[in-house]
C-alpha cells in the first residue's frame, strides 16, 4: 500500500454499483443526520449517515443492499459498516482530521457517485469516482470533503480485520 492506501476503479460489476447508489438516492433509504463528521463532538458540518453494522451486530435492515461489497472484501470480522452522504455545499469544505479508531485494523471506502469531493489519506487526495474502491490503513490521519456537485456525495466507509 502506497502512501497508506491503495485504489482500485470499476471494483463492482457496473450494474451492482448502479443498483445501491439508486436506492441509496432514492426516498426510500433512511439516513440519519448526524452533527460533527469527523466526531460526534467535532465542530466541522454534519453529514447524513446510514450505520449497516456496529458493535458486532448488524443495525440495519438493509444490510442485504450492499451484499455484493460485503462478499468481495477479504475481512475476519467487521468493525463498523456506515454509509456517509454529504449534501452539497456552495464551496468545498474539509471535514475534520482523524483517525477511526486507535487500534490496529484495515479500512475500506467504495465511493458511489462521482463528484468534485474527496478523502484526504495522510495529506494525499482520493477523489470520489464511482465504482472506486479505497483500501486504507484507518489509523492514518485521514478526513473527508464535502462537494459543490448537485447530487452530493455518497460513499461506504467499513473498518473491518
Amino acid at each position: 500500500m502506497n502512501n497508506h492506501y491503495q485504489i482500485i476503479d470499476n471494483w463492482l460489476k457496473k450494474e451492482e454499483c448502479e443498483k445501491i447508489k439508486k436506492f441509496m438516492f432514492s426516498p426510500n433509504f433512511p439516513w440519519y443526520k448526524r452533527e460533527g463528521v469527523a466526531t460526534e463532538t467535532s465542530n466541522d458540518g454534519f453529514s447524513f449517515v446510514h450505520l449497516f453494522y456496529d458493535q458486532s451486530k448488524p443495525n440495519s435492515d438493509y444490510i442485504n443492499l450492499i451484499e455484493p461489497i460485503l462478499k468481495k472484501l477479504d475481512f475476519k470480522a467487521m468493525v463498523r459498516v456506515k454509509a456517509n452522504f454529504y449534501p452539497p455545499t456552495p464551496s468545498i469544505f474539509e471535514h475534520g482530521v482523524h483517525k477511526d479508531y486507535e487500534f490496529e485494523h484495515k479500512g475500506f471506502l467504495f465511493y458511489l457517485n462521482s463528484n468534485d469531493g474527496f478523502t484526504r489519506i495522510n495529506n494525499n487526495k482520493v477523489e470520489s469516482i464511482e465504482n472506486r474502491a479505497c483500501f486504507f490503513d484507518p489509523t492514518v490521519l485521514h478526513n473527508s470533503s464535502t462537494c459543490t456537485t448537485p447530487e452530493g456525495r455518497l460513499n461506504i466507509n467499513i473498518n473491518y480485520f
